[in-house]
């Protein structure tokens, strides 16, 4: 999905000016509600899992989804950023998936309308390729390499991306001279 600054200037005429601070606090107040419930929201889903309260349990899930769609709705109000989100779900093509888990998924999380079908079984080099390309298109040709060579097999039966790509200015920016190129640690010590 994409949230675009470009799109300010429809919206300002469509709905009012963008610059309007009441508006603005409005959908940021809306934003801080939204988060507080989700909070609350999936604390109580947890405690009906750890209680093995199933019924509860499912209607409190269904909640927690409604309310994170909204919140991500009143999140692309605010004008001050550019993010692409590749969620998608690759899945091999003769493996069955829960119909109704493929519909929470494509409502909830904007997966691109379900499970992609690939061919991991004789095809997986060519599906990491095209899982790539996809990847690397949804976020403006930034994330090349997704899934590195080797990653996926013969035995692969689904494949998630969340990838994101974010271009925003930061609300107290880096001093150019506190900064330097420098190697990136990995967990295990490797250096990149």
């Amino acid at each position: 999905s994409l949230i675009h600054t470009g799109m300010s200037e429809l919206n300002s005429k469509l709905n009012g000016s963008d610059d309007d601070p009441a508006k603005t606090a409005e959908i940021r107040a809306k934003i801080v509600e939204l988060r507080k419930e989700l909070k609350a929201v999936k604390a109580n889903v947890a405690q009906l899992k750890a209680e093995k309260k199933w019924q509860e349990f499912w209607a409190a899930q269904k909640k927690e989804h409604a309310v994170g769609t909204k919140l991500n709705a009143e999140l692309s109000k605010v004008d001050q950023y550019e993010i692409r989100v590749a969620n998608a779900l690759w899945g091999e093509k003769t493996y069955p998936f829960d119909p109704n888990y493929v519909k929470t998924i494509s409502t909830h999380y904007d997966t691109g309308g379900g499970v992609f079908p690939v061919d991991f079984r004789t095809n997986f080099e060519a599906e990491r390729l095209k899982i790539n390309g996809w990847v690397e298109e949804q976020t403006n040709d930034l994330i090349k390499d997704a899934l590195p060579k080797g990653s996926l097999n013969d035995l692969t039966r689904l494949v998630l991306t969340n990838a994101i790509y974010f271009k925003g200015d930061w609300s107290v920016p880096f001093k150019e001279e506190n900064t330097k190129d420098s190697d990136f640690t990995l967990s295990g010590g490797d250096k990149q």
